[in-house]
């Protein structure tokens, strides 16, 4: 009796929760005043709380900015600090500076976590110290009146938004920097204080802390009259990385992560929420949970009409040809881009005219390959709202090059993951790019029993320690081949080829 089977090569990349190897941590210095106007720098600004203490914020929408939630919050009456006693100078450099902008903006609200503090309390075994699901809920979003007029609010930095419970872009060792205003007195020269800072761009080591030894959400609670944790009233999957190598200092909370993407672009990334003093700094990444706090500052505000996608769509995937659409939710926008991945890589294929709901994609379309697929409307000032959450489609149809390579033309090849596989050479298959915790995957359709042989090779990083129980990334594989039948790792093989 024959059975059909599903065989799978599968090419993983991952980066490990281990201690980079740097020097020196990052430290922030002083930006050049030049560079105060231009892009990403001319979208932070500094924040005052009267009385209380200073921070950092960057605009991420047309009068709409993110901080970390403890620069807005009084832990001395347990309370968050009224809007009125908050001052947002955007683009300012530093204390009696002529250049940039020294004109203070009071917002008109804020949206967050309510339960931040009680968060905090019920979870700490010591309240003086903060625990992880504190700082995972240490995010905070202001947002301006319409009626406000300082003309620096208006231009925002473009937001990478992940996935909810997904490792997102600051864990692949990506180009990146923190903005931000530190102001100790113990760290810094007196003249430094107060200006803008930026870190050194490097490819740092960003450690997601839901793929470590904590939960994967954390609990929320209410507190009783005593300060006691009461009712469970939600959870809030981790957004939270360990960027090591980045150093800040007090007054730098709030600052933006900027990272660069595919295009060489610089993308705000997540939020500087802790580390002050250490040789790491702790950002909370902005996931679709934290995004939606930005979401409800615009309808606040009640300014903006252009609006993420973000119901993108397959209509019909063939052999050549991929159809998309999506709703056209925004109004007045000057444009729409599409971006494509294909061989691991995003690139921006199309430009589209305002008012499109769909496309549809032929050129370098090949059946049984993966495409990933993202669109974005643009402004009329070239400002840019996040782009869409990708959507990975495969063409109908085998994979001629895996037909061709291994010289069989009557098998049914296809590929999904990030990225399609490729003949580089006329002789073996690689797959294109993989990024940190992502696969790519070649299909291989067969009816059995027979034999399956094939000849292979790796260049991938390996875990020494792979195996070791007494490890905590012991578990974890860094780079692989593995052959799986019908989803599990055939028997009488190692898991890694």
């Amino acid at each position: 009796m024959s059975s059909m089977s599903r065989l799978f090569l599968l090419g993983f990349g991952f980066l490990i929760a281990i201690p980079a190897l740097h020097l020196a941590a990052a430290e922030p210095v002083p930006v050049n005043p030049d560079d105060v106007d231009l892009a990403p720098y001319a979208y932070n600004g500094r924040l005052y709380i009267f009385s209380q203490a200073y921070g950092s914020a960057s605009l991420v929408e047309d009068g709409v900015f993110t901080t970390a939630a403890h620069v807005v919050f009084n832990e001395n009456i347990v309370d968050w600090v009224p809007n009125g006693l908050v001052r947002y100078y955007p683009r300012y450099y530093g204390p009696n500076s002529f250049v940039g902008n020294t004109n203070y903006t009071i917002p008109a609200g804020f949206h967050r976590w309510t339960d931040y503090y009680a968060l905090g309390v019920a979870l700490d075994d010591e309240p003086d110290l903060s625990s992880l699901g504190t700082f995972n809920a240490d995010y905070s979003v202001g947002y301006f009146s319409a009626q406000t007029m300082n003309p620096y609010i208006h231009d925002f930095a473009e937001v990478n938004v992940d996935p909810i419970g997904a490792t997102g872009i600051l864990r692949d060792e990506r180009e990146s920097f923190l903005i931000g205003y530190p102001s100790d007195p113990d760290e810094m020269p007196e003249e430094d204080i107060g200006k803008m800072h930026e870190t050194a761009v490097g490819e740092y080591n960003g450690i997601w802390m839901g793929l470590e030894d904590v939960l994967e959400e954390s609990e929320y609670f209410t507190l009783d009259d005593d300060g006691e944790p009461d009712i469970l009233v939600g959870s809030l999957q981790y957004g939270l990385y360990q960027m090591e190598g980045v150093r800040t200092h007090s007054g730098g909370s709030g600052g933006a992560m900027y990272t660069r993407d595919d295009l060489g672009n610089w993308m705000m990334t997540g939020v500087l929420v802790g580390g002050s003093g250490s040789s790491n700094s702790l950002v909370r990444g902005i996931d679709d949970n934290a995004y939606d706090f930005i979401k409800n500052a615009v309808a606040s505000r009640g300014v903006s009409t252009i609006n993420r996608v973000e119901d993108l769509s397959l209509l019909e995937a063939g052999e050549l040809t991929i159809s998309l659409g999506w709703t056209d939710n925004s109004d007045g926008e000057d444009r729409y881009e599409v971006f494509r991945k294909r061989a691991g890589i995003w690139e921006q294929i199309e430009t589209l005219a305002a008012d499109s709901d769909d496309f549809t994609d032929w050129i370098g379309i090949w059946p049984g390959h993966v495409y990933h697929y993202q669109v974005q409307p643009i402004t009329a000032n070239g400002s840019r709202p996040p782009k869409s959450q990708s959507i990975e489609v495969t063409t109908a149809g085998s994979h001629p090059f895996a037909q061709d390579v291994l010289e069989q033309p009557l098998l049914y090849f296809t590929s999904t993951g990030e990225s399609s596989w490729y003949s580089n050479d006329n002789i073996r298959l690689k797959s294109g790019a993989v990024r940190s915790n992502g696969h790519s995957s070649l299909h291989l359709t067969v009816e059995g029993p027979g034999t399956l042989s094939f000849d292979w090779s790796v260049s991938s990083e390996v875990n020494p320690d792979y195996g070791d129980t007494s490890v905590s990334h012991g578990d974890q594989i860094y780079d692989a081949l593995m052959l799986l039948m019908n989803g599990v790792p055939v028997d009488g093989q190692d898991d890694i080829i």
